[in-house]
């Protein structure tokens, strides 16, 4: 006769699956001694088991992944996201214009696009890359040009089309610039679409998806949404991008690669460039999109909506009678650009409520001057503490810093005490306790339209004691 019994499979590890079973084996196979090692039927029931925690773990991670918020692959988070409206900050390059001089001699000689290279070295140690936009031909009636450049360096890659269905081919380069990969097959550019869903049998297209931190890979149709790759792919695209590649003007760039003799003049500031958005991000920002879609009733409303416009970092927002004032401050922390503020006007403006009027502002940085002197701790070189001490103070008064709970450390309208640079020199832990820390005032006060900004502050740091480096090389080569 059949028994019936109640076994829940949904949620349990492997350790409770085996306990639930040696309960229920008890029950229904008293003279069943469970805890035999030797046992075969031990042993077919553990291996049932481990399969079935495979299957379960596959099944939830599947299902998870049409999930805004448990998604953990990349793609699946930004199609959630996109469904919601909700537009993604891609991983884009910065733009600047490069003045050259240049001796006459190459009348009429053509340089192709990305042929000219410059590079210089960013803050983190790495170079950055530059080459320019378009061509150009040299004039006999000039001995300067400039030219419009991009961050990044042109990269090539070659695949075989395989004939099957959805064939992907993985980059082999990461941070790969939005919009930069060309793909030709057999000869002929293909086309970059968002999506294979709209394409017809005959279309040429392709998509590129990012996976992981960096990677991106280029995925091809079905022969129902666009053609099937069967001959060779020949695959450029752009690496870099990213807030790193927005130097300033005048910066220590040096031509690395051209064609020709190039002397460099000069440069503008480079700007424009973003880095691709973090999935914790994606997952806070896109259903707030969502609920402001339709109205924005509050200024909460309005805050949450403007900081889920792409190049937006964190903005401030105020209501003053019937004037709503919103001040934004870029993802790449540097001064809003016109086109930056006029994108979030017209983003905001048919959402907000009949009768106010929207004033979208650039905010004031406010800088200050900190003075610190005092003593390092035995054994720590007295220039490396110098250094690490201002560096943590200036991290400290960057407008977009952050604590460990994600909350921002600086505000507009706010206080930055005296207090909240000792705990930040404190935490560095390399200066002797009784050091000094001077501010214009011990109590920095900012008006609603202001906020720190670490760029247009001064940081004095003095150092002694300690050891120098060289003794420091010495103790340890002895």
């Amino acid at each position: 006769m059949a028994t019936s019994f109640k076994f829940n499979i949904t949620d349990l590890s492997y350790d409770s699956l085996i306990a639930a079973a040696q309960s229920l084996a008890t029950s229904l196979f008293p003279s069943w001694v469970f805890g035999c090692a030797n046992d075969l039927g031990v042993f077919v029931l553990e291996l049932y088991l481990h399969a079935l925690e495979k299957a379960l773990w596959l099944v939830n991670r599947w299902c998870g992944e049409f999930n805004l918020l448990t998604a953990t692959e990349r793609r699946n988070v930004e199609n959630r996201a996109r469904t919601l409206g909700y537009d993604i900050q891609e991983l884009c390059a910065g733009t600047g214009t490069v003045v050259f001089s240049y001796v006459p001699g190459n009348d009429g000689h053509v340089v192709a696009p990305n042929s000219i290279r410059l590079i210089c070295d960013g803050d983190d140690g790495n170079p950055i890359y530059f080459e320019n936009a378009v061509g150009f031909s040299f004039s006999p009636e000039s001995t300067s040009v400039a030219l419009t450049f991009l961050e990044g360096k042109t990269i090539s890659q070659n695949a075989t089309g395989t004939g099957m269905k959805y064939q992907s081919v993985v980059l082999t380069t990461d941070s790969i610039i939005n919009g930069s990969v060309r793909v030709s097959v057999g000869g002929v550019p293909w086309t970059e679409v968002a999506s294979l869903v709209d394409s017809a049998p005959t279309d040429t297209v392709f998509v590129v998806e990012r996976y992981g931190d960096s990677g991106a890979e280029i995925i091809f149709g079905n022969g129902v949404m666009g053609v099937v790759p069967t001959n060779g792919i020949a695959i450029t695209a752009r690496t870099g991008g990213g807030v790193r590649g927005n130097v300033a003007a005048n910066s220590n760039l040096t031509v690395d690669v051209s064609p020709y003799p190039l002397t460099l003049v000069s440069n503008t500031a480079f700007t424009g460039g973003t880095d691709l958005q973090e999935l914790d991000t994606i997952r806070l920002l896109a259903p707030i999109h969502r609920r402001s879609y339709d109205r924005l009733c509050t200024v909460a409303d309005v805050a949450a909506f403007a900081q889920s416009i792409g190049g937006v970092g964190r903005v401030s927002v105020s209501l003053s009678g019937m004037n709503v004032y919103v001040y934004v401050v870029p993802s790449d922390n540097q001064a809003p650009t016109t086109d930056l503020l006029a994108a979030v006007t017209a983003a905001i403006t048919p959402l907000l409520l009949m009768g106010y009027s929207l004033f979208v502002l650039a905010p004031v940085y406010k800088g200050i001057t900190v003075t610190v002197t005092g003593v390092a701790q035995e054994g720590l070189v007295a220039a490396n503490v110098q250094t690490d001490i201002a560096n943590a103070i200036l991290a400290r008064l960057n407008s977009m810093a952050i604590d460990e709970n994600g909350n921002y450390l600086n505000s507009f309208g706010g206080i930055l005490t005296l207090n909240d640079l000792i705990y930040v020199i404190r935490n560095v832990g390399e200066l002797q306790p009784g050091f000094q820390l001077t501010l214009p005032t011990a109590d920095t006060t900012f008006n609603p339209n202001q906020i720190v900004s670490a760029g247009a502050s001064t940081v004095n740091v003095t150092v002694t004691g300690g050891t120098t480096l060289v003794s420091f090389l010495d103790r340890v080569g002895s």
